[in-house]
């Protein structure tokens, strides 16, 4: 289809999904636990090829401004932008869904504007 939306996983989202598949490994002893929640974020992810602004817009700022999404997969959430103007999306965290996210964002972008 010529509209689907190329999807790009950024590096802090990449480290983000390794992060949670180890934690699920040294804390429950369970590969398939890990390889089952992995499988559910990607897939909520190449989901976001076809209709990628279905996710809610991040409700505060400053990253509402910016256009963050975010959609959920199991017990965690996925963290994106949308470029109409280049049909890209870039995947930019995932999270666990009971964390203070607001936290977890400032901290990325203290990083992010560091390098």
């Amino acid at each position: 289809m010529l509209n689907d939306y190329e999807i790009r996983i950024m590096p802090s989202a990449d480290i983000d999904m390794q992060t949670i598949y180890e934690y699920i490994v040294n804390s429950f002893s369970s590969y398939e636990n890990a390889d089952n929640t992995i499988d559910a974020i990607e897939e909520k992810i190449k989901s976001l090829t076809n209709v990628p602004k279905r996710g809610m817009q991040y409700p505060n700022e400053p990253w509402k401004s910016r256009g963050l999404r975010m959609v959920f997969a199991n017990n965690y959430t996925i963290f994106y932008y949308v470029f109409d103007e280049e049909n890209i999306v870039k995947v930019v965290k995932v999270a666990y869904s009971k964390m203070d996210f607001d936290q977890m964002l400032k901290k990325f972008d203290e990083e992010e504007s560091s390098i």
